[in-house]
């Protein structure tokens, strides 16, 4: 009887061991923000810094948001345009006030073409420092002063072997 329960938990023993194996293996290469390398947790959401500034355009009654970007190295991101219909997300921006409406094409920096292995494609991204430009059209001028506005890039970064979820960087603008 004792052997028989002896054997019973060795055999539970294990499997359990099995299942961590396979688990880890599984979770290890899922498109996560982060991945496990010897029970680390490296997540890959700090790996982009913007700086966003609100500019007059030579239009009247009208702004442009430039984004100054930087991505540490070995990370990329995707460009702002759609790269087809099996294709991530691509990068965009967001403000978060009535006042400012995009206007006219967002315009980035130039791309670079590599082979991403998360999406097995071939695919434009920015690595390294880049830049993101959109018009705005100001509704009421007279509103754009004392003003903060709030803002965000919502984006994928990915490196060799993984891609994170859609992750958002918020910014602010202050206009005086």
């Amino acid at each position: 009887m004792v052997c028989n329960r002896f054997k019973f938990f060795l055999y539970l023993f294990l499997l359990s061991s099995v299942f961590q194996v396979i688990n880890f293996n599984l979770f290890a290469e899922s498109a996560l923000p982060f991945s496990l390398e010897l029970g680390k947790k490296q997540s890959l959401n700090h790996n982009v810094q913007i700086l966003a500034e609100l500019n007059p355009n030579t239009v009247k009654n009208s702004r442009i948001l430039k984004l100054l970007g930087r991505i540490d190295e070995g990370y990329y991101i995707y460009s702002v345009f759609p790269q087809g219909e099996f294709s991530p997300e691509p990068t965009q921006v967001f403000l978060d006030t009535p006042l400012l409406i995009p206007e006219g094409e967002i315009n980035e920096s130039e791309t670079i073409r590599v082979d991403d292995e998360a999406f097995e494609q071939s695919l434009n991204v920015h690595q390294h420092d880049f830049w993101i430009e959109q018009k705005y059209r100001v509704l009421d001028s007279s509103k754009l002063t004392n003003l903060n506005i709030k803002g965000s890039l919502l984006y994928q970064i990915c490196n060799k072997r993984i891609c994170s979820l859609p992750l958002t960087k918020t910014f602010n603008i202050s206009i005086r």
